[in-house]
């Protein structure tokens, strides 16, 4: 048998058994408070990411970060000059700009530019050397992964914002009246293919024909197109903001004469078939 002072002797030779048995008693015996319910603001303030807005995580991520806003800023202008280049082109309503075409363009061109950028990333041999001539400091060698992952998901974006634009576009301005459409913003396409040849590229579908006549007799309207614009095409003109410099012939427009049994090309064929 142990006597009470031998026990004694036993818990005194453990250094801190005493300390842990008291506070195991003490928190079996004592209730524990209830955690105070945070508001709002503080839930909110603990979900920020804090670490984003130190001194330190900016002068440790110096190369990332400024490549990153090189990236932007270059998007960025490259998205102002297409809208702006494409700021007197017109909708099929009477419209100026047409947000649609100019969304997809500033799109695809932002794209044209970060794929060359999502390439460069992933060139290893390349970084290999720039790394060799001590460019890391510069250049954000060691981050190329993570970049490249994010111009991928802009490009994904960018890619989803150009297409849906082009869509609507087809569906709002080019399939009710492609050939007046084309020539509201002649000027944009003979800058493209040339002289002459916008109109030349279109092919009307079987029963209609391109014609110089516009008077009502002679030209069906399509549904959803204003019959004052589809025969009035000067006066429509002039009642709304087109820029004549990029209108064809000042004005003086072609029509598609249609027969009675000929439909004009539908959105499906539009977007599925060469056809037109």
């Amino acid at each position: 048998y142990m006597s009470l002072d031998d026990f004694k002797n036993q818990l005194q030779r453990q250094e801190g058994l005493l300390k842990n048995l008291a506070s195991m008693i003490n928190n079996w015996l004592i209730p524990h408070k209830e955690p105070k319910e945070k508001i709002s603001e503080e839930k909110f303030s603990e979900k920020l990411p804090r670490r984003y807005f130190t001194v330190e995580y900016w002068q440790n991520n110096r190369t990332l970060l400024s490549s990153m806003f090189c990236t932007m800023l270059m998007s960025l202008i490259i998205i102002i000059q297409r809208v702006y280049y494409f700021r007197n082109f017109s909708m099929l309503n009477g419209f100026t700009p047409n947000f649609f075409y100019m969304t997809s363009r500033a799109c695809g061109k932002t794209i044209l530019a970060l794929s060359i950028i999502v390439l460069m990333l992933v060139l290893r041999k390349t970084i290999t050397v720039l790394r060799n001539f001590g460019l890391a400091s510069i250049l954000p060698l060691d981050n190329n992964i993570y970049i490249h992952k994010i111009v991928g998901i802009l490009i994904f974006v960018l890619a989803c914002l150009h297409s849906l634009a082009h869509l609507l576009n087809f569906g709002i301005n080019v399939q009710p009246d492609p050939v007046k459409f084309l020539q509201l913003t002649y000027k944009y396409w003979e800058i493209h293919y040339g002289v002459g040849v916008p109109l030349t590229l279109y092919n009307p579908p079987r029963g209609c024909e391109v014609v110089d006549d516009c008077s009502p007799s002679s030209v069906i309207v399509p549904d959803g197109v204003n019959p004052d614009f589809a025969f009035g095409v000067e006066t429509f003109i002039h009642q709304t903001n087109y820029n004549l410099d990029y209108v064809y012939n000042n004005g003086s427009f072609l029509c598609q004469v249609c027969d009675e049994n000929s439909q004009p090309w539908t959105f499906a064929e539009w977007i599925f078939k060469t056809q037109p």
